[in-house]
């Protein structure tokens, strides 16, 4: 069985007015049409991974929290690193390309797992996709952090020096933006 995203609009619609944002707001924080959000929060949309995974930034909370109490029972909890340190070490060995195909058959695997309501063998592939992204983000940084807060300018820490087309892209993307906490020398903003 499948975990109901459609009884997440409720959590969504709680977690937004919190905030005391709009539909609006949340569209542009988590990067979704504000008709989307509307959809989402009256059920009347079902929210892909990468929807999850916006508002769960946007609304800084975790994507199990966007579920409802009985639903989120079903999602893995936080890893035990420790108990994946064979996993970790044969992860070293594999490149970018090799890891993103592992991560989609882990993922396709823990999707079966959820299914099948086996608890245990799904908290097992969750915590392993889980590592592999780490890796992932280790070998091939993100370019940054975006951080909005409502009525202050975009703030961006930069992970890696970014390209030019990239940097074009977030002048275009967050005009005014402000670059806080970054390890990287950025010129000409």
């Amino acid at each position: 069985m499948k975990p109901n995203v459609e009884g997440i609009g409720p959590v969504i619609q709680r977690l937004r007015e919190e905030k005391g944002w709009t539909q609006a707001e949340l569209g542009v924080y988590a990067r979704l049409g504000a008709s989307t959000v509307s959809l989402l929060e009256s059920g009347k949309r079902k929210a892909s991974a990468r929807t999850l995974s916006r508002l769960a930034v946007a609304l800084d909370v975790k994507v199990g929290e966007l579920f409802p109490r009985e639903e989120a029972l079903r999602l893995p909890l936080d890893i035990d690193e420790g108990r994946y340190n064979d996993f970790k070490f044969y992860l070293r060995a594999l490149d970018v390309e090799e890891l993103q195909r592992l991560g989609t058959e882990l993922r396709e695997d823990h999707g079966k797992a959820v299914e099948e309501d086996d608890v245990e063998k799904a908290a097992d592939l969750y915590s392993r996709r889980v590592l592999v992204g780490k890796q992932i983000e280790d070998l091939e940084p993100p370019l940054a952090k975006i951080t909005l807060r409502r009525g202050k300018p975009v703030e961006v820490a930069f992970y890696r020096e970014p390209s030019e087309t990239e940097l074009r892209d977030l002048r275009e993307k967050y005009p005014g933006y402000v670059v806080v906490a970054s390890p990287v020398t950025v010129h000409d903003l």
